[in-house]
């Protein structure tokens, strides 16, 4: 099934969980970015992301190293959602994760973006294609840098476990 035919249908659970990947929303937008900003390499997003979980106000996702596999939930709204799939990182500072995401009632694929740029140290990143540019990670690191919702525990894992066996 689509994802359009899913939200058609009344899978907001899963509709929620694609919209929280694209929690720049919640982030503050950026206007403009610096004139000479220029993206990051692979091992760079790696390193940002690799065996690490980024949290989310009702669920979370994990950027797991080995075999590059990408895990996530949420219960948005009281509604259970899990995502199984994977994590690729490109030279053009591009972070993609395609995974299969799963309520109780289906289950669809989808392939998420970010683009990740720097300038003098400061790391910036926005949903592709046409998400808001915001601060990833400050030169000097910020309270409300989202980099901070990037955490080593593995919250991940014990909720998809949980949650997986009621779901299609």
């Amino acid at each position: 099934m689509s994802i359009t035919r899913l939200f058609e249908t009344g899978f907001a659970a899963i509709a929620g969980c694609l919209m929280i990947l694209g929690l720049a929303a919640k982030a503050e937008a950026i206007e403009r970015l610096p004139k000479n900003t220029v993206p990051l390499t692979a091992d760079e997003v790696r390193r940002l992301y690799a065996d690490k979980t980024w949290q989310w106000s009702a669920g979370a996702g994990r950027f797991i190293a080995k075999d590059r596999r990408f895990i996530a939930y949420s219960e948005e709204g009281g509604k259970p959602t899990i995502a199984e799939g994977r994590w690729e990182v490109t030279d053009h500072g591009r972070l993609c994760m395609n995974a299969v995401w799963s309520t109780p009632q289906d289950k669809a694929r989808n392939r998420t973006c970010f683009r990740l740029v720097r300038d003098r140290g400061t790391v910036y990143q926005r949903r592709e294609p046409k998400g808001n540019w915001f601060v990833l990670r400050s030169f000097k690191p910020r309270p409300e840098d989202e980099a901070h919702k990037l955490v080593a525990q593995d919250t991940v894992s014990p909720n998809i476990e949980r949650l997986k066996p009621g779901m299609k």
